[in-house]
């Protein structure tokens, strides 16, 4: 195998999805890296998906992380043409209706204008996303942005995470999904609930009774369409709002104590209503 990553050489992500609809990332990946294996990496071997795309939006890679998300997307627009699912996305404004994009579309121009990385938390559903967005220049001298995305730990926080070669940035335009639904009380019991609390504890750290606490989880079980605490615990950690962690985390969050309840920025802004809630991929 080449020392140097040529496009020709562009690793093709495994395609689990039938159907004859080519995908975006069929297409060959038009940058050069100083090793393919580090490019593979990231893309096959990490939960992150991984999109590559122009100043103007032009998807010109996506691995398959990267694809579902936009099919998903794509399936989830009212009105959509099963027909047309899974068909090429050619920009990233196809992932989502241009006034929830165009913030996004902002933030990857900048980067190719600059020649600055920057990072961002973002919604997806409901799910705390930690995306960065990285200048990588192709053969030509362009200036491209890729763009990586995972999900975040409850603990996490885009200014601890962000190193310094990048920006942090807070985009305005988040997508909630189901917990803009959701009061701001609501949000600190599901957090609780997530974090194995019982009952009682829950009432004594928010100072109310424990059949106010019980109302408030049969309401967001009606909510969340959960049966029980479990499911609401579920819903929690998948969205990055509580944790049960591993050893090795929990070694690290001894040193590194964090409030559950001390809630990160796009959180904040969903519990104050202060957010423009709209769907977007990233």
């Amino acid at each position: 195998m080449n020392d140097t990553f040529t496009p020709n050489s562009a690793p093709q992500p495994h395609h689990t999805t039938p159907g004859p609809a080519r995908s975006r990332s069929q297409h060959t990946v038009p940058v050069c890296l100083p090793n393919e294996h580090v490019w593979r990496a990231l893309c096959n071997d990490t939960d992150a998906s991984v999109t590559i795309c122009d100043r103007e939006g032009r998807i010109l890679y996506a691995n398959e992380h990267s694809n579902r998300v936009f099919r998903w997307q794509q399936a989830s627009e009212p009105g959509h043409d099963p027909e047309q699912e899974g068909a090429d996305r050619e920009t990233v404004a196809d992932a989502a209706a241009r006034t929830a994009i165009e913030e996004r579309l902002r933030l990857f121009a900048r980067v190719c204008d600059t020649g600055r990385g920057l990072a961002y938390e973002s919604l997806v559903q409901g799910i705390r996303q930690y995306v960065t967005v990285r200048p990588i220049e192709n053969d030509a001298g362009q200036t491209l942005a890729i763009i990586t995305a995972r999900r975040m730990h409850a603990w996490e926080r885009a200014d601890t995470l962000a190193d310094d070669t990048l920006d942090l940035v807070e985009p305005e335009t988040h997508d909630p999904g189901i917990l803009a639904t959701l009061s701001p009380r609501e949000l600190d019991v599901l957090i609780l609930l997530g974090s194995g609390l019982p009952h009682a504890d829950i009432a004594e750290r928010l100072g109310l009774s424990i059949r106010t606490i019980e109302r408030h989880r049969d309401r967001l079980g009606q909510k969340l369409r959960a049966g029980n605490r479990v499911d609401l615990a579920r819903f929690a950690i998948r969205a990055g709002l509580a944790e049960l962690p591993d050893p090795a985390q929990a070694h690290y969050l001894k040193d590194h104590p964090r409030d559950p309840l001390d809630l990160p920025l796009p959180l904040r802004k969903i519990a104050r209503r202060r957010v423009r809630a709209t769907g977007l991929p990233i």
